[in-house]
């Protein structure tokens, strides 16, 4: 009973310290990015960068909600335990799924892509207005 309790109490400080290095990297690249666009030499910087966050306040939304979801499921698992097989397997294939899905929002093996933009009806909304493209109309 001792050792269970051991390891439910490191399983919980493995949650905690995931949850804080996931908001912390979250949180940086949030405020990078909107520190990038405010300063006056964004347009270069950011015409020299592979990729940027498609939205950085989407990915500490997705990263943590994501990650709730998946403490959820674990801690589930953990105090109610499935004795019914296929079941189990499909716990285990959301877990996977949800840890594929944080990896995913926080940008970790993202593809290349163009500018951060929002289309509003026909009006794009750009994340720094420096990054817009030039209008091919001249």
């Amino acid at each position: 009973m001792k050792t269970e309790r051991n390891l439910i109490n490191i399983a919980s400080v493995m949650f905690a310290l995931n949850f804080s290095i996931l908001a912390f990297y979250s949180l940086i690249c949030m405020t990078t990015t909107f520190r990038i666009c405010e300063s006056l030499g964004a347009n270069i910087f950011l015409n020299s960068v592979r990729q940027i966050p498609q939205y950085p306040w989407r990915m500490l939304i997705q990263s943590l909600s994501l990650y709730a979801l998946l403490c959820g499921v674990s801690f589930f698992k953990n105090f109610h335990p499935i004795e019914f097989f296929p079941l189990r397997v499909v716990i285990c294939l959301v877990e996977i799924v949800l840890c594929a899905g944080i990896i995913v929002s926080v940008n970790f093996y993202s593809l290349e892509r163009e500018p951060p933009a929002m289309q509003v009806g026909k009006k794009e909304f750009y994340l720094c207005p420096e990054n817009k493209p030039p209008d091919d109309r001249a």
